[in-house]
């Protein structure tokens, strides 16, 4: 493979889990030729312990088999939610590379599950300031060092199909996803004349440890088995396949790389052909 980011340092935030976006997106820029920023939170979400996060050991693991790809893999502990992390986080990583050349908000979630009339505030909350309000704050954070350098950059932002056309009983997940896609559209605008590109990434039905814990949900809602569940998503797909986590990352190496000079604003579908704008 052509090494064709060699040099330059992104940072990919969720990036703990095994079978994750996160580390899929992580280790594809690693062999693009990229040093890499693991990022993750360094233990489950408090009040939330059910919901699979990564966590500090899956950062390093990351860390390391990135480092097996010829290139310098920095572990780094961040919560999305918290300013003063992602700071650190940011600083950390000038420190050790010099240079912030690309990031990708992959960290999000959906612990606000349920009825809209049966949902807390606090679990609504929750999900937008994971989704929503982190992907600005890590954006913020990145934009003064990669304007300062002036050698452009790329952001990538994971949003989803669900910010497009929305699904019952997520309801929190839905906007924060929606959202991220217009945050994309207005930093494109703001930052073009940097040359600064910022995209979204809309991912689909994608076999990850995230969509095993929906199919669970959606068992006990739909009374159905979980296994059915998971078929139900097969079946959604015109392509009649879940999505792997690769299939993403290789949709964000082609945003992060040269090749994508003249690609920003966008909102790309990565789903097997459920969705259409």
């Amino acid at each position: 493979m052509t090494r064709e980011l060699e040099g330059k340092v992104a940072i990919v935030t969720g990036a703990g889990r095994q079978k994750g976006m996160g580390r899929a997106i992580a280790m594809k820029l690693g062999e693009m030729g990229a040093n890499i920023a693991v990022a993750d939170l360094p233990k489950p979400m408090e009040g939330y312990e059910w919901y699979q996060t990564g966590d500090w050991e899956g950062v390093q693991f990351v860390a390391k088999e990135i480092s097996l790809l010829g290139v310098k893999a920095l572990p780094v502990r961040v919560d999305i939610t918290n300013k003063i992390l992602i700071s650190e986080m940011v600083t950390t990583t000038m420190e050790k590379f010099g240079r912030i050349d690309i990031l990708v908000n992959n960290a999000g979630g959906g612990p606000g599950v349920g009825p809209i009339v049966e949902m807390s505030v606090e679990d609504w909350k929750k999900t937008i300031d994971i989704n929503l309000t982190g992907t600005f704050m890590c954006s913020k954070a990145v934009l003064k060092p990669m304007i300062d350098a002036g050698n452009g950059g790329r952001i990538i932002n994971i949003s989803s199909i669900s910010g497009k056309t929305p699904t019952p009983f997520v309801a929190p997940y839905n906007a924060s996803k929606a959202g991220i896609i217009s945050l994309t559209q207005t930093m494109a605008l703001e930052v073009a004349e940097y040359s600064i590109t910022v995209n979204a990434v809309c991912p689909g039905n994608i076999n990850t440890q995230l969509l095993i814990a929906e199919c669970e949900f959606l068992a006990t809602m739909e009374e159905i088995t979980p296994e059915k569940a998971r078929q139900n998503y097969v079946e959604e797909v015109p392509l009649k396949r879940l999505g792997e986590a690769e299939d993403v990352a290789e949709v964000v190496g082609f945003l992060a790389s040269n090749r994508a000079d003249y690609v920003t604003g966008q909102a790309i579908n990565v789903d097997g052909g459920i969705e259409f704008h």
